[in-house]
């Protein structure tokens, strides 16, 4: 302890030395040595404090800044204009693209709705004709109570590929495995199937060798003919199946059931509980759930309710509604947000309810009686305001009620019975079962005894086959046609396990329909049998928008008559689980197919959102609806999240999709159409073909669908190249391609006459030969023939046109190129964040010129950084393309340095960055150059107030909306003792603490003694420089960066702090309050090119801060200069970061909320609830299937759990 005593009070005073220290430099009252060089080149100080002395401020030589400032863009904008192809393309354009061809957007979706109409059309026939074969198959079934029979589970299916990785032989797995032939589907996205028969999936809680199991699976076998029939006759079919009201689910193609990530996971899949199911299984519902919560629910009996209550929401869809009465004494709303009205029974719901009934205590005696008046009362209440559903049920759980309550019933039930009556008594012993009984037979509803966990599934599905009674009865007697029923988007299920939208079918609809049993029986005539389906994955309907005729920054979405949406370019259905870890781990979110539309449109008033939803859900709204709304248009890049917004006036269109409950939308900007018309500029048709050069197979092609060919969307590689050709290749005078519209094909014949002209060449090494047409008179490269030495020296990494119509013709200059995956993965041309920012840049800002950095981290990482600068192409106000250039990040920066840093320039009047300091900045704030970091936002570094200063004078404008789509960090260590761990550990915390202590002391000395120029104390001029680590580490304690340390102390530094462990940090979805920042160019155009400003009362010494911004014409960036020597971040009161703030809901908002969106829309729907024939005798609960497996482990559980 004496020891501890001494390095604690050594530990004290060095500290002391340091703090006072740090205090004097940060007050700029230490002197530097002489020689020392202050401010360090680039005039950026990243050490949050350490200032120069201070000296008389001089004025700011704004005329020089504007004169060099002039002078580097006129130099960056003349390479892109000659380097690209953006001249020759552009005289070629005006003279082959002359037709102008004129497009009404209201008919453009019109015509896109009825395509999605005709393709699934398609499904639904595929269906209708395996419902009919299942039907008449059933109906010719004989029942057999000992049939025996074997069938592929497709849960013991094993490859030969299992079999040599597991090392068996053939003989010891088939005994317990089938083996059948798998082979990868390019339609299934390369997941195994086999297409010569169906297999078969029994969930874990149902007997596999259960009688009526067995007979459903021989007679459903009957399908796998018409399932190979629809496959041939509809080639995009993908997965078909059919769902028994008893349990197994038969797939086609035959697969090997998924297994789920987890290690060890049970299989819960049970396909009576997903959403095609339950929409087939019944029609609309109300559901009024009467729980019992006295003192005699404890234990195992409160633990069955619980899954009971589980169960019974998982049944319902987002058409039902639902509300949950407690009751002991007297009957209480479970939640209190929906006291006296029903709630919509979405995910957030169900998932609120089952939380809230897991606190609730049980006490008291159980008043039924009153739980049953408020029950009724409710039915009367929302049948007042129009919104009664179909089906109207009251389930009731209890271990036994003490009365029938036949007084109640005939006061509010009866002679009609329009509301049905389920009764669940839990628990092994009950107290009386002949009332709840009663109960249920006397309201044409049904009885159920659920005494372990394992009963309650299959004792919840009872209710569904009774609900679905009468439809199915009306079907039998030919007064119902069969509709089909459809779903919101989601997850296909080998999607959904693998957490990956590259495995399986990704996200899809479903279309489904009830099947009923036909026979003449009257036990069993009119039962549902089961449900019958097929899934559309959401790409198929995506490849039929013609994106080209939309243009750039135009986009399409789709949505439910409920509002949700099946997809929007905002729409983000995975987030990053962890942040900080070495594979970024993505999960799906837990309510993504139940976003509403508003929450996609960032409106910039947001009281008119609910108008615009009114409109875009009105089944007679056809005309133009427009809403102004910030548009964030860097959505699609992965690592830059909606950051870069611009505010925008959009026109939508929608129209229905007849036999769905679907819409289609899309949304336009102001400046794409015209007079309320879409304008493209295309070839005059002389023939419908062009003669396609050896060259032109080099380009590659956006992966859109083209002259309505769907094969094209599956073919790949060169293969596809050809095919896509093929279509516009002249035979005979003729092509295959029939679209007059095709924007293809004038791409294509402007680049053919731009062949036989000469201005496209054939280079060896590649096809622009513009290096041999500069003409930029007065600079050092007027004329130069040796081209790829030029290129060479300017760090010309690759040039490229991308058109409207989706054809991207690429020229590497050179063969090893810093970023050798941009050609491959850059190719949806109007699509691309560099495509719409040029677009969106000329139409909003009236700028040629956009410089950017490519924000995705593969091309950003160390040395191999690379800048675009991309120029739009238009014909009569139509864009028809962008030309573009990538330039290596280094030999850009030389440029600028050329003329910033390393002028001629000297005197009081002269400007350069290394004496004033600089940031060169883009139209979003972010930075193109500076010390702090390349493409980091301004106001998130250490920039002394100044973009608070930005913002103030009007240079920046802030954007704040709310992204219901975000993630929020929840920061935990894991536990890393092991329980039970020797009590010395503690014992040598505060030695740790100490030891940590020291070390942190240390670290800020020699950080401290880097920034001081005092190097020479430790290290001698020859002292060997860092080895350069491509991975950033910032010293939370002064908020700098090891890179910007001198080089001698970068590896100390490193080896203490750079080689810890990255911080564990856990997201999870929330809503959160995010800014973005845009630049304002009408005050630039005001000023004439700059602005300046001044901040008085700054640090140190009350100083007065001044800057100046100086727009380079024409382009989408800003240098701006500021003295470094004045700290304002403590006296511009203006929000400056791009730092989100999660919202955090108190219970009145969050109920107001959950209101809102159970309100939101109301459907109208055929509603088939009663039958006079129906017969009610078949009330009582029947023997369960339950698999003896699972009634052994839940009768444990059972056990364990109400010890």
């Amino acid at each position: 302890m004496k020891g501890i005593y001494v390095k604690s009070n050594f530990t004290m005073c060095f500290m002391g030395i340091i703090v006072t220290l740090y205090f004097n430099v940060a007050q700029g009252q230490v002197h530097y040595p002489q020689g020392q060089q202050y401010p360090p080149p680039g005039g950026q100080y990243s050490t949050g404090g350490f200032l120069p002395p201070m000296g008389p401020m001089e004025p700011f030589p704004l005329e020089s800044m504007e004169n060099f400032t002039e002078a580097f863009g006129e130099e960056i904008k003349m390479l892109t204009y000659n380097l690209t192809a953006y001249r020759s393309y552009n005289e070629e354009a005006h003279r082959q693209l002359t037709t102008a061809k004129v497009f009404d957007p209201q008919d453009l979706v019109d015509k896109m709705a009825r395509e999605i109409e005709e393709l699934l059309k398609t499904k639904v026939k595929a269906v209708e004709k395996l419902v009919k074969a299942a039907e008449n198959a059933r109906k010719d079934h004989e029942y057999r109570k000992n049939l025996q029979l074997e069938y592929v589970n497709n849960k013991k299916v094993i490859s030969q590929e299992d079999m040599e990785m597991m090392g068996l032989n053939s003989s010891s797995v088939f005994d317990i495995y089938y083996m059948i032939n798998l082979t990868q589907d390019t339609l299934f996205n390369d997941v195994q199937i086999n297409p010569n028969y169906s297999t078969i999936h029994v969930p874990t809680n149902v007997y596999d060798q259960a009688p009526v199991i067995l007979n459903g699976i021989q007679w459903s076998k009957k399908l796998d003919p018409i399932f190979k029939q629809n496959r041939k006759e509809t080639s995009d079919l993908r997965w078909q199946y059919y769902c028994s009201a008893d349990g197994f689910l038969r797939i086609y193609p035959g697969v090997k059931w998924p297994k789920n990530n987890v290690e060890e996971s049970v299989d819960m899949y049970d396909c009576r509980v997903r959403s095609w199911y339950i929409k087939a299984a019944s029609s609309p519902k109300n559901m009024v759930i009467l729980v019992d919560t006295s003192g005699s629910m404890k234990g195992r009996r409160r633990i069955i309710t619980v899954k009971t209550i589980q169960k019974l929401l998982e049944t319902l869809s987002d058409d039902d509604h639902f509300n949950i009465i407690t009751y002991s004494d007297k009957p209480r709303y479970l939640d209190n947000c929906f006291s006296g009205t029903l709630m919509q029974a979405n995910i957030q719901n169900k998932q609120r309810a089952v939380k809230l009934f897991k606190k609730l205590e049980m006490k008291d005696t159980g008043e039924l009686n009153l739980a049953l008046e408020e029950a009724f009362k409710l039915f009367k209440s929302e049948k007042k305001k129009g919104q009664e559903q179909c089906n109207k049920a009251i389930m009731v759980i209890t271990d036994g009620p003490s009365e029938t309550y036949k007084e109640i019933f005939e006061t509010h039930n009866w002679p009609n019975k329009t509301v049905r009556l389920f009764s669940f008594l839990v628990g092994r012993e009950v107290k009386e079962n002949r009332y709840a009984k009663w109960m249920a037979c006397a309201n044409k509803g049904y009885y159920t005894h659920i005494s372990t966990l394992a009963d309650v599934q299959e004792s919840v599905q009872y209710y569904l086959r009774v609900l679905s009674r009468p439809m199915g009865m009306a079907h039998r007697e030919g007064g119902l046609s069969r509709t089909p029923k459809w779903t919101p988007v989601y997850t296909d299920y080998t999607t959904e396990v693998t957490q990956n939208l590259r495995e399986g079918v990704g996200l899809v609809i479903s279309v489904s329909m009830p099947v009923f049993d036909t026979s003449n029986s009257s036990a069993t005539g009119g039962r549902l049998l089961g449900v019958m389906g097929t899934d559309i994955p959401i790409q198929e309907i995506t490849n039929l928008v013609p994106k080209g005729k939309l243009g750039a920054n135009a986009y399409t979405f789709m949505y439910t008559h409920h509002g949700y949406v099946l997809f929007h370019p905002n729409m983000k259905p995975m987030y990053h689980k962890i942040k900080g870890s070495t594979s970024a781990e993505k999960e799906f979110r837990p309510f993504f197919n139940t976003i509403d539309i508003t929450e996609m449109e960032y409106a910039v008033d947001h009281e008119e959102l609910h108008e615009f939803r009114q409109k875009l859900l009105s089944a007679s709204n056809r005309g133009k609806i427009k809403l102004k709304v910030k548009v964030p248009y860097d959505r699609s890049v992965p690592y830059d999240r909606m950051n870069r917004v611009e505010v925008v006036t959009h026109s939508y269109y929608t129209a229905s999709i007849t036999g769905t409950p679907y819409k289609i939308a899309i949304a336009l900007p102001s400046y794409s159409s015209r007079r309320s018309k879409l304008t493209l500029m295309v070839k005059k048709f002389d023939r419908v073909c062009v003669n396609v050069q050896n060259k032109q197979r080099q380009y590659e092609f956006a992966p859109w669908r083209y002259c309505g060919n769907n094969e094209i969307l599956h073919a790949t590689g060169f293969d596809r190249k050809l095919k896509i050709l093929d279509l516009y290749k002249c035979v005979n005078g003729k092509g295959n391609c029939s679209d007059l519209d095709s924007l293809l094909y004038s791409d294509l014949l402007v680049h053919h006459q731009m062949i036989i002209r000469g201005t496209i060449g054939s280079h060896e090494d590649y096809r622009f030969s513009i290096a041999n047409k500069l003409q930029t008179a007065g600079s050092e490269y007027s004329f130069e023939p040796e081209y790829k030495k030029f290129y060479e020296r300017k760090g010309i990494e690759l040039l490229f046109i991308a058109t409207r119509g989706g054809l991207t013709d690429f020229v590497a200059p050179k063969e090893n190129m810093i970023s050798p995956y941009w050609m491959g993965n850059m190719t949806a041309t109007i699509e691309e964040l560099y495509y719409r920012q040029a677009i969106m840049n000329k139409e909003e800002k009236k700028i040629d010129y956009t410089f950017s950095i490519p924000l995705n981290k593969e091309y950003m990482e160390g040395n191999n950084m690379t800048i675009l600068s991309t120029i739009p192409v238009y014909v009569n106000r139509s864009n028809i393309a962008v030309a573009g250039m990538m330039q290596n990040f280094s030999s850009f920066t030389d440029i600028f340095k050329k003329y910033l840093f390393f002028n001629k320039c000297r005197g009081p009047g002269c400007f350069t960055c290394e004496k004033y300091g600089c940031h060169l900045l883009d139209a979003n704030g972010y930075i193109v150059y500076g010390m702090e970091g390349v493409s980091k936002f301004l106001g998130d570094t250490d920039d002394l107030g100044l973009m608070a200063m930005l913002i103030k004078e009007g240079v920046f404008i802030r954007e704040t909306y709310t992204d219901y789509q975000s993630e929020c960090k929840e920061t935990y260590e894991e536990e890393t003792e092991e329980e039970g761990a020797s009590s010395a550990s503690f014992l040598f915390s505060p030695l740790k603490r100490l030891f940590d202590i020291l070390l942190w002391s240390a670290v800020e000395f020699l950080i401290t003694l880097a920034n001081v120029g005092l190097s020479g104390w430790f290290y001698s001029e020859k002292a060997t420089a860092a080895p350069v680590n491509d991975n950033p580490c910032v010293f939370q304690g002064l908020n700098i960066t090891i890179e910007n340390m001198q080089e001698q102390y970068q590896t100390f530094a490193r080896a203490i702090y750079c080689n810890k462990e990255p911080e564990n940090i856990h997201l999870v979805p929330c809503h959160m309050t995010k800014r973005a920042y845009h630049a304002n160019f009408t005050v630039f155009r005001k000023h004439r090119g700059s602005v300046e400003g001044m901040a008085k009362g700054c640090v140190p010494f009350n100083c007065t801060k001044s800057f100046a911004a100086v727009w380079i014409r024409d382009t989408n960036l800003i240098l701006v200069s500021s003295d470094q020597n004045c700290n304002c971040s403590g006296v511009v009161e203006e929000v400056a970061t791009m730092n989100s703030d999660p919202i955090v809901y108190n219970e009145t908002e969050r109920c107001e909320l959950m209101q809102e969106i159970s309100e939101r829309v109301q459907v109208e729907t055929t509603c088939i609830d009663q039958n006079p024939k129906e017969e009610t005798t078949e009330c009582g609960c029947r023997g369960l299937l339950a698999s003896v497996p699972v009634l052994v482990l839940s009768v444990a559980l059972t056990l364990w759990f109400s010890r």
